[in-house]
């Protein structure tokens, strides 16, 4: 069957009533020019001048003589925009950063859909004030006001930006789109040098570029060429396809603009289509690198009408490491998240080292922490490796016997260690910053990127090398922009911290990759298959909240007011979602679809509505389409568990260990030593901690933290007071603005108004709502006063042990004083078995790894009772609830009790004794960190891969 872009360039050569060279070609990406650019040079006579062939964005610029701006200049201009208005309206900057994306995503939507953005931010801050009204005629509190003036705000912010672009040589693309869509006098179009356009591909229009399209159609200026096929824009027995929703509109609402280039290929062409079921993410990606192989070594497969379509851009680098050395070239061009990129990763501890530095006396000293884990990154893997530098400097700094650590010091490492030129000229760099670092850090910052981008010159090369040198051009592109904002408005610096900066700017940045434009196989994201034809595809993570995407931000705009002023709702996202999956199946022989099986916590592993609509529906449809579903393992070596892994105390590690007692044991960190040894030499010794891809993941953990920080705030007037249940009624009522807050603490983004960030919101809420219910009622039933003595405030001590002093801290969730009793509580949002809190002897708390829960209770308990002066007439508890179950209560820990003593004092010094014992094993020179005898605790461990368990 004849590719689309082929179809298309016969049509320019044969069909149209100009010259090839008077005619613009208009395509939705840049990879479709350049296999159209083939087509037509193949097509061609000699002599002949090729078309002008552009993208949409191209097009819009050549037209409109204005550049579309990129997203971090769009991002700046908005946030110097709030700056210059800030005394105006008393919004707090960071709140407003964190939320800028969204704001210039509703403005490119207004734009977009032409609508009146004035009338449409009036009717939304009336819409909210309304939200906000109190029945009982009370005023709005200070949040509410503040909530309530940004949406008042809005239309200001939108006509500012607006006229400021207008002024300048740029826009986003929302923006100059309509001022094509307003402008009649097409001089926009007869003015530039071709006399006929050509709109090839395209699916969704928005209004403004239906208007436009349609304009240009009905002056006789321009042809549509359309990709469907019948089965989504036709009626069928089961009902005409989401893919086909905007063309459906399009035909009813503009019939001259639809030329019926409707084919039949998915209803009548052969196909064979293979459903693979493979457990894990990363696992598709080996999955996906054992087909290619088998089929190019069975003679099965082209590379060059190959495509590797990546519905989760996130598994890019995955795939790259995949693909077999024999399939030859491949091309890469949808670029990687910069987040993703370690450069990216090597500012943010880079802004973290400068932003925790101490400066005294012109001098700046470093935290030994931040700076152990700079030189921890993996970045430096690559080309600080002479004569093990890296490790020495780690080794230096960690067993270093200050938590800071100075200019002198980090001299000293490079006259005492034999260092790479790369180790050297970074901790000079280090060395020579003085008491000013915070005003000259985007300087200091430049110049190790600097550093970093000579000796990966020198020192690396291959896909690494390119990866790195990329992020660098990007680093240095955002922060020169940076800098330039804070020259520009000095005070900046004293609202928002470079840290926060860098954080959301880099959100909405990505690193280009190159590659082969047309040769080999072609490695792309959904949006880039558009208007583009294989033999072969291969799609990976068709997973249902994936294909389509869970995630609809409605932004500043509600979802009931984006659909009243026309704007593009979830419906509409999904119809997109489902044009670029079913218009990418049209053409090609082999599909093969992969999706992960693995369930999540909140319910993922589940494949996706279009493999079910392609089994249940299309297979009916099309009798000439085979399906194989199948499930797919990774080879692996067969083995037995690898060896024990025995960690012996050498003087090294004793030497650490003797760090780690300085800086502190927690009753996290010793009830893993009860759990597993060696999980806590990993953890708490070797500082390995566990990975954590860009962009919070929301699973059970964020909840939890959500869960505890909403707490935290709403807890916080009843410190040293009494509680009043109708006081915490009356907070229990704003429980969603609370939580929203949480959110965006803990996440760092906004809360997106669908999918699993709305999902975890709600959730946080029902445990919230029923934990609080579960407090009034106690409080009312109960005779005795309630009051908060301390909210997550960490508590210390010195135990004096033979091997020296070790200090034990911990942090409890909350104390309260209840009558004459003193709760020490502890939330969980996992499963609480209260046998897990029953004690008959103490050695079990050191003995028994099921009872750590209680063991962590006991270590709060030593601490607060060392820390404070209780009478015998106080009873202390240690007491844990779980969200899971609020209606059972606090579940309270149970220890050995002996009557007609001080129950504190026996309690407190049976406690000190087990603790005592512990860290004596800890510290015991003869004992090894080993892996657990029971391999139930290692199923949710985060070394399980490292041990091989």
């Amino acid at each position: 069957m004849i590719d689309f872009l082929q179809r298309v360039a016969e049509f320019t050569i044969n069909n149209t009533p100009y010259q090839p060279h008077e005619t613009i070609i208009v395509l939705p990406n840049k990879r479709a020019c350049l296999f159209l650019r083939n087509h037509l040079t193949v097509l061609m006579k000699p002599g002949q001048w090729l078309p002008a062939i552009h993208t949409i964005e191209e097009a819009i610029e050549l037209w409109t003589g204005k550049q579309i701006a990129d997203r971090l200049a769009l991002k700046l201009l908005l946030i110097q925009i709030f700056i210059e208005q800030q005394e105006k309206t008393g919004h707090d900057l960071k709140a407003f950063i964190a939320r800028a994306d969204e704001m210039l995503n509703d403005f490119e939507d207004i734009d977009q859909q032409l609508v009146d953005a004035n009338d449409l931010f009036q009717y939304l801050s009336e819409a909210k004030a309304l939200e906000l009204w109190h029945p009982d005629g009370s005023p709005l509190t200070e949040a509410e006001r503040k909530y309530l003036d940004i949406y008042q705000s809005l239309s200001a912010y939108y006509n500012i930006f607006k006229a400021k672009l207008c002024d300048g040589v740029s826009g986003y693309k929302g923006l100059l789109t309509r001022i094509l869509a307003e402008d009649d006098t097409f001089n926009w179009f007869t003015k530039k040098p071709h006399l006929y356009c050509i709109f090839a591909g395209f699916n969704a229009l928005t209004r403004a570029e239906q208007t436009v399209f349609a304009n240009l159609t009905k002056h006789g200026k321009a042809e549509l060429l359309w990709d469907l096929d019948s089965y989504y824009m036709e009626p069928n027995r089961f009902q005409p396809g989401q893919a086909g929703l905007f063309l459906r509109r399009l035909r009813e609402m503009h019939p001259q603009m639809v030329r019926n280039w409707v084919g039949s290929a998915l209803l009548e062409m052969p196909k064979k289509v293979d459903i693979l079921s493979v457990p894990g993410n990363v696992s598709q990606a080996k999955a996906l690198g054992q087909l290619i192989n088998d089929y190019i070594k069975k003679g099965q497969l082209k590379p060059e009408r190959t495509a590797i379509v990546l519905a989760d851009e996130k598994l890019l680098i995955p795939v790259l490491h995949s693909i077999p050395p024999d399939s030859g070239s491949f091309n890469v061009t949808m670029g990687l998240p910069f987040k993703q990129n370690p450069v990216y990763q090597l500012i943010d501890h880079l802004a973290e080292l400068v932003e925790s530095a101490i400066t005294d006396d012109n001098k700046c000293y470093f935290r030994r922490k931040a700076l152990a884990a700079f030189f921890d990154l993996s970045i430096f893997n690559g080309f600080v490796h002479q004569n093990q530098t890296l490790i020495a400097i780690r080794n230096k700094i960690k067993t270093h016997s200050s938590a800071l650590v100075s200019a002198p010091v980090l001299i000293d490492f490079t006259t005492t260690l034999d260092l790479s030129d790369a180790g050297n000229s970074i901790l000079l760099l280090m060395s020579r910053q003085n008491a000013d670092i915070k005003n000259t850090q985007i300087r200091f910052i430049l110049d190790v990127l600097a550093v970093i981008g000579d000796h990966v010159y020198k020192s690396l090369q291959g896909p690494s090398a390119q990866l790195i040198i990329a992020g660098l051009a990007v680093a240095e592109k955002m922060l020169n922009r940076i800098e330039k904002l804070f020259s520009e408005y000095q005070h900046v610096q004293d609202i928002v911290s470079f840290h926060q900066l860098i954080r959301s700017l880099s959100s909405s940045l990505n690193v280009p990759l190159t590659g082969e434009p047309i040769k080999g196989i072609q490695i792309m994201g959904m949006l880039e298959t558009r208007s583009l034809d294989f033999d072969h595809v291969f799609i990976l993570s068709a997973n249902e909240g994936i294909l389509p995407p869970a995630i609809f931000s409605n932004g500043f705009i509600s979802h009931d007011i984006r659909i009243a002023y026309g704007l593009q709702g979830r419906r509409e996202q999904q119809a997109v979602s489902a044009y670029h999956f079913f218009r990418l199946l049209q053409r090609p022989k082999h599909i093969c679809l992969l999706y992960n099986s693995e369930p999540d916590v909140l319910g993922g592993g589940e494949k996706s509505r279009y493999i079910l609509q392609i089994v249940k529906e299309l297979s009916v449809l099309n009798p000439s389409m085979e399906i194989i579903e199948s499930q797919m393992g990774i080879m692996a070596h067969p083995h037995q568990y690898a060896q024990e892994i025995r960690i012996e105390k050498t003087p090294e590690i004793i030497e650490l260990l003797e760090l780690k007692a300085k800086t502190g044991f927690s009753p996290t960190s010793l009830s893993n030593f009860v759990s597993c040894k060696l999980k806590f030499f990993l953890s708490e010794i070797a500082s390995i901690r566990e990975f954590k891809e860009p962009g919070y993941d929301t699973g059970m953990e964020v909840l939890g933290n959500i869960v505890h920080e909403a707490l935290r705030v709403i807890y916080h007037p009843f410190v040293q007071r009494k509680i009043e249940p109708k006081v915490l009624l009356d907070r229990k009522n704003n429980i969603k603005n609370y939580v929203t807050d949480a959110y965006t603490n803990v996440v760092k983004q906004t809360v997106s108004g669908e999918g699993k960030s709305i999902l975890i919101v709600e959730a946080a809420q029902h445990y919230i709502r029923q934990f609080i219910d579960y407090e009034i009622k106690s409080l009312s039933d109960s005779d005795a006063e309630s009051s908060i003595i301390s909210l997550e405030e960490e508590l210390s001590m010195q135990l004096k042990t033979v091997s020296g002093f070790i200090k034990i801290k911990g942090t409890p969730d909350r104390i309260e004083k209840r009558g004459n009793e003193i709760h020490i509580i502890d939330y969980k949002t996992g499963k609480i078995d209260k046998e897990e809190l029953k004690i008959s002897d103490w050695d079990e708390l050191i003995e028994d790894e099921k009872k750590s829960k209680a063991l962590q209770l006991a270590i709060y308990i030593l601490l607060f009772l060392s820390n404070n002066d209780i009478s015998s007439k106080i009873t202390v508890k240690g007491k844990i609830l779980g969200f899971r179950s609020v209606a059972k209560g606090y579940q309270v820990a149970s220890f050995p009790t002996t009557q007609n003593i001080d129950s504190n004092e026996y309690i407190r010094n049976n406690i000190l004794n087990t603790v005592n014992a512990l860290t004596a094993k800890i510290f015991d020179p003869q004992e090894t960190f080993d892996q657990t005898t029971s391999t139930d605790t290692c199923v949710y461990c985060q070394f399980r891969n490292m041990c091989d368990r």
